[in-house]
């Protein structure tokens, strides 16, 4: 019985081959015997439809070519492929297009900039050489103006020089300068001792004042003939006025009374110290004619701007 059955099985299984034969060469062969049982099974089973294995643009009558759907994918996908990388290659073209004129470009506008720079420094040379030299006009204009000055400042000490101030004096309502030569003369010749001394001029300087120091009176300028004189009312001033509300200095310029007073803190310091200092032809000296200390030996006068000692061009 297995036998036969297995032989029954082998006999079926040749069957199914031989029939998958005849499908194929039926679909291959229109001619042969089987092509004619596949072509009435597929006109009872579709009338209006093609066959799986007919091409839709195949025409009746036309033998049957293979088809796979595969084929149009693959050539659609090689046709996109190929349109990319023409797109990538023209990019990078074009890129390298762009790259080379931005490249022009930017040389070009360095040529010219560092055209413009080479200009801007030969002009910043050329400028720095016209200012260095204005400059050096400037100075020596200003030490010219300065060393007039002081020129100026010495002829207006020398015509000052037989002057003195009497400050503090009391001032009465409606005296004229007739009775203020009497008052000064009476002040030598009681106090000091002095009965020749020769007046030439003797007057009230400056403005009257007003307001709350209203009470305060003007200096008195006397000018007397001999600078001798001068000197002999200097010496004893202090001691001849001792307990008076009154006092005499010196008729200063205007530059030499700033000098005066430039220095006076370091004057009372030197003063407490025991180091005694007189103003003499507009600088500070000690009783030998020395130069005060704070002069450090660099002055050959009076200095109207200090910052001119030590100015220089700068570059």
């Amino acid at each position: 019985m297995e036998t036969r059955s297995g032989r029954n099985s082998g006999h079926n299984g040749h069957a199914k081959t031989n029939s998958r034969q005849a499908d194929r060469s039926a679909i291959t062969d229109p001619t042969s015997p089987a092509s004619k049982v596949v072509s009435k099974h597929g006109d009872a089973s579709s009338s209006s439809s093609t066959s799986p294995t007919q091409s839709p643009t195949q025409s009746p009558g036309q033998s049957p070519q293979p088809f796979s759907i595969r084929d149009d994918h693959s050539a659609s996908f090689e046709q996109r492929v190929t349109q990319a990388l023409d797109v990538i290659i023209a990019g990078q073209a074009a890129l390298k297009n762009d790259m080379k004129t931005f490249k022009d470009d930017i040389a070009e506008a360095l040529e010219f900039q560092s055209k413009d720079i080479t200009e801007l420094k030969e002009e910043t040379v050329k400028m720095k050489t016209e200012t260095e030299n204005q400059w050096g006009y400037l100075f020596a204009h200003r030490k010219y103006i300065q060393r007039l000055t002081d020129d100026i400042n010495k002829v207006e000490r020398y015509t000052r020089k037989n002057n003195l101030r009497i400050v503090g004096l009391p001032e009465k309502e409606g005296e004229n300068s007739l009775d203020i030569r009497m008052i000064v003369t009476d002040i030598f010749s009681t106090k000091f001792g002095m009965e020749d001394v020769e007046i030439e001029r003797v007057h009230r300087d400056g403005k009257r004042y007003k307001g709350p120091g209203a009470s305060r009176p003007r200096h008195v300028l006397v000018k007397l003939l001999r600078y001798s004189d001068k000197m002999k009312i200097f010496r004893g001033w202090r001691q001849c006025l001792k307990g008076e509300a009154y006092k005499i200095v010196d008729d200063l310029t205007k530059f030499d009374y700033e000098e005066k007073k430039r220095w006076s803190s370091e004057v009372t310091e030197l003063y407490k110290n025991g180091k005694k200092l007189r103003f003499v032809n507009g600088v500070w000296r000690d009783n030998q004619g020395n130069l005060a200390p704070f002069y450090k030996g660099n002055i050959s006068g009076v200095s109207l701007d200090p910052e001119m000692e030590t100015a220089s061009v700068p570059f």
